[in-house]
This record gives structure tokens, sequence and C-alpha cells, in this order.
């Protein structure tokens, strides 16, 4: 019981801060904010428009360039006809006649096709058949509004310069993919000329504000609070009390550095598990894996809080331990940083063939970041859990997230699991042998 005691004392000191009740209710607000934001499905003629519009900048590289490449293609529409009785755009079996300019479309899907056989011999100039630039066309749509062709059928067109295609779509089931009109406020400030998905929308609240902003002024206000813990245990009168009863030193710092974690745990909880609540009521869409980022927050967090914990219990100021903290994040943040971009720019020399950073540098990086905890790697899971949850295929290669670099949780957990076991030892075992 006495242990059950010591960690309850830890977890009210988590929550017994003014701090702690201020950042729920700016949640809640937040919260509140998140749900008066409702979504509205583009008619279809406006929908197709919009498509067209936002298909003017092609990436022609299927994914597999590094590089900013694109190519103007604009489309226009004709002949529109819905084949179904779906009252929802999205629902709708449509029939219509595409057009586009000829040299357009046949740039694109022949500087496209090039790319995507970058390792291998390229087409030559006026190979560009009808299949691929029906493909072109299809992968465009799929992209730039979660459209399913069912038919793609080239027909004459009725002006010299220009290719036409008659187009047969299927209805999604989903709604993530199709383009949809935000409103502020419950309806009070209608956002009408955006023309993204729903998914897209989905995923800037998900990743860019709660994962994002909110995530790093959650933990920055985390690291300040929880450095005065450790120290205010170290006081003279209140840690020879807690050292007069029967509890090893290592159990006591243990419980609490778990203290510290419930304060960023609980708050991410509130925030994120609302965030949660309002975008599945007022989309429908109900990402599971959004909650997960709970738990990678908190294990974020709980890398920065054992070099806090550390250096708490080697200088007993909260000050010292707050500035060693952020510099810890700053390094892993560069590091992190730094092998990421390594790592788009060797992809890239890889299909160009050319080296266009020394090897060594790529040997110094990689080391580094072998060693040391993986927090650009839970940003990259982080993000890729995100976008599969609510953006569709095309709008993942679109945003080129399918470009990621490569890494997995097991490592990531792991490597920076045994980081904090090392600072955390380091901790206690100063923590056991110095006389207070």
């Amino acid at each position: 019981m006495k242990y059950l005691a010591i960690l309850k004392d830890s977890l009210l000191e988590a929550i017994d801060t003014k701090v702690f009740y201020v950042m729920v209710g700016l949640s809640c607000v937040l919260t509140l904010v998140v749900a008066s934001v409702s979504f509205k499905a583009v008619p279809v003629e406006e929908a197709l428009k919009k498509i067209g519009e936002n298909s003017h900048i092609v990436f022609g590289d299927r994914g597999q360039s590094f590089r900013a490449h694109s190519w103007p293609v604009r489309y226009t529409f004709e002949n529109l006809k819905q084949l179904n009785d779906a009252t929802e755009p999205q629902a709708g079996d449509y029939r219509f006649t595409l057009i586009a300019s000829e040299s357009q479309l046949r740039g694109a899907a022949q500087y496209w096709d090039s790319r995507a056989d970058a390792e291998g011999p390229a087409p030559t100039v006026g190979t560009v058949t009808d299949d691929v630039l029906q493909e072109f066309v299809k992968s465009q749509f799929a992209v730039y509004g979660g459209v399913e062709f069912t038919r793609v059928e080239r027909v004459k067109a009725s002006q010299p310069g220009d290719v036409a295609f008659l187009v047969e779509t299927k209805g999604s089931k989903g709604a993530r993919g199709w383009l949809h009109d935000p409103c502020l406020f419950f309806g009070a400030v209608p956002l009408t000329s955006l023309g993204q998905s729903l998914g897209f929308y989905i995923s800037f609240i998900e990743g860019g504000l709660v994962n994002g902003i909110g995530a790093w002024v959650g933990i920055m206000i985390g690291v300040v609070i929880t450095a005065f813990f450790i120290p205010n245990m170290l006081r003279k009168g209140t840690i020879d009390l807690l050292l007069a009863k029967p509890i090893h030193r290592t159990t006591l710092l243990i419980y609490k550095y778990i203290g510290g974690l419930t304060f960023v745990f609980l708050n991410s909880l509130v925030a994120v598990g609302g965030m949660w609540l309002a975008i599945g009521l007022r989309s429908g869409i109900w990402a599971t894996g959004f909650l997960l980022t709970v738990f990678v927050l908190t294990f974020f967090f709980a890398i920065l809080y054992a070099v806090s914990t550390l250096f708490s219990v080697l200088t007993r100021s909260a000050i010292v331990s707050i500035l060693m903290t952020f510099a810890a994040w700053f390094l892993l943040w560069i590091v992190g940083t730094g092998y990421a971009q390594l790592e788009v720019i060797r992809k890239d020399a890889i299909l160009s063939k050319q080296l266009t950073v020394p090897g060594w540098i790529y040997a110094t990086v990689d080391k580094i970041h072998y060693v040391l905890p993986r927090t650009k790697d839970l940003d990259i899971l982080t993000t890729k859990l995100l976008s599969r949850g609510v953006m569709t295929e095309g709008e993942i290669r679109a945003q080129k997230l399918d470009l990621l670099p490569k890494v997995t949780w097991g490592e990531s957990l792991a490597v920076s699991g045994i980081f904090i076991a090392v600072m955390l030892g380091l901790a206690c075992w100063r923590f056991a042998r110095a006389d207070y």
C-alpha cells in the first residue's frame, strides 16, 4: 500500500497545478471550435470544375522523383449526366465528356511515363499511346477528386488540337476523397473557394493543428511545469521526510517520473479525445489512428522528461533542467531532420544516378541517428498513420507522403526506449548515492 500511496501522491502532484486546468480548458475551447466546423459536399458540376482547376499543375513523376516537376493541363467538361439516383454527390455515378489540349496531355503523360521509368530506358518522343493518356487522366482525377473511372473512351473532339474522352465514374461509398466546402462557427462563415477534399481538411486539423502546433505547445509547457517536480522533492525538509520512509530511492524517483508523464498524458487525452469526437460527429470519419497519438505524444515527452529527470537529480535546479531538456530536444530535431533530408537526397541520387553528397556525410549522420532517440521517426510514423486514416491513396501520393523515409515502429520505439532507460538509470544511480 505504501507504494500505491507514493504513486498516488505523484499523480496528484501532476494535476494539482493551475496550469493543468488551464490547458484542459484550452483543449475544451479548441474542441468546441472544431465542433463548430461543418463540411458540405460540393455539387458535381462545381466539383468537376474545381478538379480541373486543381489539375492545372500536374506533378509528373508518379512519386518516383523528389525533384519538383510540373506540367500544365486544363480540363473542361460537357454533357454531364447522372446514371443513378444517389442523393449525395460523391455517391453518384456520372457520364460526361472530358476535353483537354492534346499537346498538354501528351506532354504531361510522356514526361510522367519517363520519370516512372527513370531507372530504365525512357520512352522515346512520340510513343505516348491512348492507353497512356487514359491512365494519366484516371490518376489525376483520383488525386484531385477521389474519382474512380469505370470507363474512359477516346472520342472525336469538336475542336482541332483538343482531345476528348467519354468518361463514366463510379460513386464512392465514403466522402473523404470528394471535394467539400467547410463552414466555420456552425455555418456562420462559409468558405467556398478552397477546393479541397474532406480528407485534406481532417488531415490538416489532426496533423497540422493537433499533432503539429498543439503538440509542440503542449510538450513545451509540459517540460517547463514538470521540471519543478523533482527539484521540489529534493528540497531540504521534503527529501528528509521522504527518505525517512521505508521506500527505495529508485522507486521514489521512478514514481515521480511517472507523475510527470501523467501530466502530459492526461492533457493529450483530453485534447486528442475531444478533437476526435468532434471531427467524427461533424464529418462522419472516425479515424481511430488519431487516438494513438495520445500514446505517441506521451512517449515523445517521456524521452525529454528522462533528460529533465537526470539533470534535476544532478543539479537540483529546475531552470538547468529546462534549458538542458530544450537543448536535447533541439539536438534531436536537428539530427532527425538532417537524416530525413539526406534520405530524400540519397533516394533522388539513386534515381538520377548522380552522387550529390559525399559518402562520409551519409555515414556520419547514419551513425548519430542510429544511437539517438528517434523523435523524427515518431513524427514520420504519426504522419503516415494519420494520412492513411483520412486521405485517399491518390492524395497521399500527391502530397509525397509515400516518399517519407521508411521507418518502423519497433525499431523507433526500441532505440528511444533504450535511451530513456539509460537516462533514468543514470538518474537513479546518482539519486541512490547522493547524500541529502
